[in-house]
């Protein structure tokens, strides 16, 4: 009886750690495959910035 009732546990859990990794998975498929466009679109604006640094001029030294 004890054993019966351990292993529905264990199976349980078996279940629900396959049934994590599927979605896991899913989710990561959808991020690579079907968003991938809009991804890319905001990583190259996030990553590339022009930024316009003007140089501090001092006195020369001879």
């Amino acid at each position: 009886m004890a054993v019966d009732k351990q292993q529905r546990r264990w199976s349980a859990l078996g279940g629900f750690a396959i049934a994590l990794l599927v979605v896991l998975l899913a989710r990561v498929w959808f991020l690579q495959a079907v968003t991938k466009e809009e991804t890319d679109r905001i990583i190259d604006r996030v990553q590339t910035r022009v930024v316009k640094l003007i140089p501090e001029r001092g006195r020369i030294f001879d």
